[in-house]
């Protein structure tokens, strides 16, 4: 009979909790993934290595076991948690607060046992008669019952006191900001690696994962200081900082952390998106953009009809043919989807006042007075292929990398402290900083932020005023990156003269590029605004249309308080727009504006010029819009006038209004 040899199996039980996160990547879509170590003694034979509280968000299909040892991984097997209900503020005792807790109990019920006791001494006198008892035993009875009776009673205000106390210690420690949500629920995930060998040993486990409900994001601390003329200095610092949050039910003590400027492959699919087939319908029917052509939603980003003419060289104002409509109309018909998708990746603008474009257009109702602009691995067994032993070399150099002693501490001096920064590598689809030092980032939500880089910064100082919205002037920042590092979108903090003085955003800066930071309004530059509408008493001929003109006129002032000279002031307005064949704009001031293009000036005083602001990617914006500006520079003390004249022309006993669209 042939002998069978049995292969014994070992369960090995490891609790996550108990071993470190070596390190951490965060995406900055959302989800991190997270390396942990265990060293483990197996026996001869098959193991069951069982590792328990993970997190409960893992995606099952990123597990990673690799190993070191010379043994034999067979199996990865992963069992997801169960759903269980938790309510909100469900919190974790820390030891401390449990001892408080239990330490309460026993004083609660130390003096539910004085009560009894007060109680039964109570009921012990009242059980006494003069019948019964003897004056003798009566007297010596009221002293032990005095004696007892004033024990009982400091007993009780002492144990009063002492729970008083502990109460408010209690309280302290709920309050305590290290306290943690309790959070155990959140890590019922389980994995099982199969491991094989053939004698006692002690093997290295690598553990890899991806978790979700993690990420971070790119913040920013501008800093300037005030120069000699009063004016934020030339040179600015520029550090950025990444904000990270999560929420995985595990904490990352002590790890090495990186941060990714991509998405991930478990966030997002890596399939090339199928391109459809176009088909163009009459109007009023299904259209390729899904439901009705005519509907509200598409309608509302397309261009007006007459705008590709409004402002070209001496027609201007003039309505355009139908020839020209229905050639604008087609053009539209082509670029509607492409200007939804740019609309919606349009990055945040600076905060300051919106320049709405301003149409004309026929009211539903009169309305008398009122301003005549707008308001401004599985759970089945995975095989050799599953899990197996690879990328043992980047194994090694975690193990090195844990094992090398920390540096010594610098001794404390009056220096003041550095910024740390990261080390970025650049790879074909992202960039990756790898944080110099360990990290703690807990499961708290919160939001802990740690350096990425520092950068020292050319800025030239200039102004904006947008004075139909708000009579303020806005100092802004035009920042040069310099360096070789690309700014991600990003919220910024900024400092002058180490004061915080304004919030702003970036988009998305390269190399050589510029942005706009506003250091928020300058009370040293004073604003007026004022708008007049005047109807022009024109004759009328027998057999001419019968219209109406007004002229509309928008005078604004400046005056720089400042004992130094403004060499860029830029002030924003816009001239009205029309689709409306019966209505006529045309431009009277600034003299010749009307018969430039996109980056042409016409003089409009001294030491002011005009133009169409500059167009955006799409052609949206400039002249197409009625978006102009005046560029100014003002010396110490100096004043000068704008002004902005338009005539409105409609059919007589036509009532019209301008909006912001």
């Amino acid at each position: 009979m042939d002998s069978i040899e049995l292969v014994s199996n070992h369960i090995v039980p490891l609790d996550a909790a108990q071993h470190p996160v070596k390190s951490v990547v965060v995406f900055k879509g959302v989800g991190a993934e997270v390396t942990r170590a265990f060293s483990v003694n197996i026996k001869a034979g098959q193991n069951n290595i069982k590792i328990k509280n993970l997190p409960s968000c893992i995606d099952q299909d990123s597990i990673q076991v690799r190993g070191l040892g010379g043994a034999t991984l067979f199996d990865v097997a992963f069992a997801a948690a169960k759903a269980k209900p938790f309510p909100p503020g469900y919190l974790q005792e820390s030891e401390y607060l449990k001892s408080l807790n239990a330490k309460l109990s026993m004083l609660e019920g130390r003096k539910r046992h004085l009560d009894y006791q007060a109680d039964i001494l109570v009921g012990y006198a009242k059980s006494f008669t003069a019948e019964h008892v003897k004056p003798d035993a009566f007297e010596a009875f009221l002293a032990r019952f005095d004696t007892l009776g004033k024990s009982n009673l400091e007993d009780i205000a002492e144990i009063k006191e002492e729970i008083r106390n502990l109460k408010a210690d209690i309280e302290k420690e709920k309050q305590n900001p290290l306290a943690e949500e309790d959070q155990s629920y959140k890590r019922e995930a389980s994995i099982t690696a199969v491991v094989q060998t053939s004698s006692d040993k002690k093997v290295e486990l690598s553990l890899t994962y991806f978790v979700t409900r993690a990420s971070w994001v790119p913040v920013y601390d501008l800093r300037t200081t005030s120069g000699d003329s009063g004016h934020p200095a030339s040179t600015v610092t520029l550090q950025c900082k990444a904000a990270i949050q999560q929420t995985t039910g595990e904490s990352w003590n002590n790890a090495s952390l990186s941060l990714s400027t991509g998405g991930n492959a478990h966030a997002s699919s890596s399939a090339v998106p199928l391109l459809s087939t176009l088909k163009i319908t009459p109007a009023g029917h299904a259209s390729l953009f899904g439901g009705d052509s005519t509907n509200a939603a598409i309608a509302s980003f397309r261009t007006p009809m007459a705008n590709a003419a409004a402002f070209g060289s001496s027609a201007f104002g003039q309505p355009a043919s139908a020839q020209s409509q229905l050639s604008t109309l087609a053009m539209q018909q082509q670029q509607q989807h492409h200007m939804v998708q740019q609309l919606q990746q349009q990055m945040q603008q600076q905060r300051l006042p919106p320049q709405p474009a301003v149409q004309l257009q026929q009211p539903q109702a009169s309305q008398p007075g009122g301003f005549p602009f707008g308001a401004a691995p599985t759970a089945s067994a995975q095989g050799e292929g599953g899990g197996g032993v690879r990328g043992d070399d980047q194994w090694v150099d975690l193990v090195n990398q844990a094992s090398m002693p920390e540096p010594a501490l610098e001794p404390v001096n009056t220096n003041p402290f550095e910024n740390a920064n990261a080390v970025a590598t650049d790879s074909v689809v992202a960039a990756t900083y790898q944080i110099e030092g360990r990290s703690t980032i807990p499961s708290d939500n919160s939001t802990h932020k740690v350096t990425i880089f520092t950068a020292q910064l050319e800025g030239d100082i200039e102004w904006i005023v947008v004075p139909r919205v708000r009579t303020i002037a806005y100092l802004l920042c035009r920042i040069k990156n310099i360096t070789t590092k690309h700014f991600l979108p990003g919220a910024v903090n900024i400092f002058l003269d180490d004061t915080f003085v304004a919030k702003s955003d970036i988009g998305h800066v390269g190399p050589q590029d510029s942005f706009l930071c506003s250091l928020g309004p300058d009370p040293k530059l004073k604003i007026t605004f004022s708008h007049t509408e005047k109807k022009k008493d024109v004759g009328q001929h027998a057999f001419a249309p019968q219209t109406d003109t007004v002229t509309c006129t928008n005078r604004i002032t400046l005056k720089n308080t400042r004992q130094t000279a403004l060499r860029k002031v830029t002030v924003r307005d816009t001239v009205p727009i029309t689709s409306d064949s019966q209505f006529k704009v045309v431009l009277r001031e600034p003299q010749d504006l009307a018969t430039i293009k996109a980056g042409e000036r016409v003089p409009a005083g001294p030491g002011v010029v005009a133009q169409w602001t500059a167009k955006r990617a799409d052609g949206s914006g400039g002249e197409n819009e009625g978006r102009m500006e005046w560029v100014c520079q003002l010396e110490p003390g100096a004043a000068t006038g704008l002004s902005l004249v338009w005539d409105v022309t409609s059919p007589t006993g036509t009532k019209w209004k301008s909006f912001a669209a």
